[in-house]
């Protein structure tokens, strides 16, 4: 009873998070109808598709055509997607993104109050830990629309299983192996940035322990590697073809799938402990534009904020039950997280100071070399909602009396009010998808199925609304360009879509959008050498459709040279611009 209370408070605060819009709202979407959320929208959609007609679950030619696209590499997140497919059969990907953002907060909160309530008996402890955790500052950030970085409900479950696999060990080795296999498999499939950060961290924690308690080592050591080596195998046999495919299939990238350079600013600023952002409601006398600042002014990417209220109470919680080990432990993995989550330089106000912290080793080394500094906020949050859970409960102890009573009321009004600062700035804003109404209703049905369609706009990040036009449709067409980490120059990564030859058609398509060419020189002149090359794109890459929709600074353009390429005028259908059978147009006679 207690943990659904928690859970159906935990679901109202994510539902309010995003009010007025609806959790499976098929017409309102996180920022634009484009970029990381049209992408992750995709990513949701492609499962329910690839299962039900027979394609992998790890790779796509649905989306950059002719060669298709590793979606190991990316972040597919295909486990949602599963989990999801009911809702997109009945309301579409878009409806599933807005329902996996509610779900993250909930799941992820209610997840954290279960593993606290088995290290602490006071119930509002761990519902205080729930929410702390659950939605920290870490998690509003992400709540932007990383979907696979805010469903977080399983790292918990993994710390849990693994203290007991190595200091409980209340349970069969086989029992406790087990559970971590399908813990970390379920986590594989959601996000292995994640997963390798959790082992990282259930590592370090072990060591810790071995280190405080080095006479239990050999005892517990059988049971430890035995359930770790059943967990192991567990998930060899079930996530090996995944990883081998993420280094080894197709279109797959050597060296990190992000540059680490790229990566370089999304990291905490030594003051973002204290110093509130955007994503927090209060930040009084301006502090907001500092705390931007020290994000880099990307908010999505980190958080560091903890607050000068709960920053001293979590001080004085440790120093009380300094003899508590869960308190120890989780303090010192706590300040390890925060530690990472500062990059590689110490920075203060932006001032960098050159001296080298733990994360500098980190960027050298392989596989985990592209992990985003910022992001290890959501272990600081977790593990000081332990501190605070575990140690709210030492405090309160057992009720003897109105006496106890008082002092555990005295405990949570303060508790509460410390939270207060982190307090966030919901609900969020989202907007209209824009998906034009061609691809909602039934006009879309005059593509032939698993057939090439070029759009305007190029599908090229941010402009990948294509994606998200296809994923509506359910699948139904192929298109060229993405937006998709793809094996570039060597192999290495690159986001930007493979150019195809000949380049006029991306040329005059991304002039179009945004006025300056990004391929060549000069826009490509409208004589018969450009419209012969439009042709032979469309029949190289066997494009059977062309769709314009009528955006950006120049659509006309995009549309004349399409028009005289083809010889006829689009139709127009849905609010887009449409040509069908283009490999049965002919030859226009002369130039217009």
């Amino acid at each position: 009873m207690p943990m659904l209370a928690a859970l159906l408070a935990y679901g109202l605060i994510a539902v309010v998070a995003y009010w007025p819009v609806s959790p499976v709202s098929s017409t309102r979407i996180m920022v634009c109808g484009c970029h990381d959320a049209a992408q992750e929208a995709w990513f949701l959609a492609w499962p329910a598709f690839a299962l039900s007609h027979l394609h992998s679950l790890f790779f796509s030619s649905w989306i950059g055509y002719p060669k298709g696209v590793n979606l190991a590499t990316n972040t597919s997140m295909p486990l949602l997607g599963v989990i999801t497919w009911p809702v997109t059969e009945l309301a579409g990907p878009v409806a599933s993104y807005n329902f996996v953002l509610r779900l993250g907060f909930a799941s992820s909160a209610a997840s954290a109050f279960w593993v606290l309530r088995r290290w602490t008996p006071w119930m509002p402890a761990a519902f205080l830990g729930g929410l702390l955790y659950g939605f920290s500052p870490y998690m509003v950030g992400e709540g932007l629309g990383h979907a696979f970085l805010m469903f977080v409900p399983l790292p918990p479950l993994i710390f849990l299983v693994v203290e007991d696999l190595v200091v409980v060990q209340a349970r069969p080795a086989w029992q406790s192996g087990l559970a971590l296999g399908v813990l970390c498999v379920a986590q594989f499939y959601i996000s292995p940035e994640i997963l390798v950060t959790t082992a990282m961290f259930a590592g370090l924690a072990t060591v810790l322990v071995a280190l405080a308690r080095p006479r239990s080592v050999l005892p517990r050591a059988r049971h430890a590697l035995a359930g770790l080596g059943g967990a192991t195998a567990g998930f060899a046999l079930l996530c090996g073809y995944g990883v081998w495919f993420t280094f080894r299939g197709p279109q797959h990238i050597s060296g990190p799938p992000h540059a680490v350079a790229a990566l370089a600013p999304y990291h905490a600023d030594l003051l973002s402990a204290v110093i509130p952002s955007q994503s927090e409601y209060v930040a009084p006398f301006g502090l907001w534009g500092i705390g931007n600042r020290l994000t880099g002014f990307n908010v999505t990417e980190t958080g560091a904020y903890i607050g000068i209220p709960l920053l001293v109470a979590l001080v004085v919680i440790a120093v009380k039950g300094r003899r508590d080990p869960r308190i120890r432990l989780a303090g010192a993995l706590a300040l390890a997280a925060f530690t990472l989550s500062l990059g590689p330089r110490l920075l203060v106000d932006g001032f960098d100071t050159h001296v080298p912290l733990p994360f500098a080793v980190l960027t050298r080394l392989p596989v985990v070399q592209d992990l985003v500094a910022g992001r290890f906020s959501m272990y600081t949050a977790f593990f000081l909602a332990v501190v605070l859970a575990v140690g709210l409960g030492r405090l309160a102890g057992p009720v003897r009396g109105r006496r106890g009573a008082d002092r555990q009321w005295l405990l949570l009004a303060g508790a509460t009010a410390c939270l207060l600062p982190l307090l966030p700035s919901f609900p969020y804003q989202e907007v209209a998808t824009a998906v034009p109404a061609y691809f909602t209703g039934h006009a879309v049905d005059r593509i032939p199925p698993g057939s090439v369609v070029l759009t305007y706009p190029y599908p090229y990040t941010p402009d990948n609304e294509a994606m998200l036009w296809q994923a509506v449709a359910g699948m139904r067409f192929r298109i060229i360009g993405d937006q998709a980490i793809i094996p570039g120059r060597g192999g290495r990564t690159t986001s930007a879509p493979e150019t195809l030859a000949p380049p006029t058609a991306e040329a005059l398509f991304l002039d179009a959008m945004y006025g300056t060419p990004r391929i060549q020189a000069t826009v490509p002149p409208l004589d018969a050498t450009t419209l012969g090359q439009l042709r032979a794109f469309c029949a190289r890459y066997d494009v059977g459709t062309v769709i314009v929709d009528p955006v950006g600074l120049y659509p006309d353009v995009a549309v004349t040279y399409l028009t005289a390429a083809l010889g006829v005028p689009p139709e127009r259908d849905g609010g887009v611009d449409v040509w069908y059978h283009v490999d049965r147009l002919s030859r226009p006679a002369g130039l217009p």
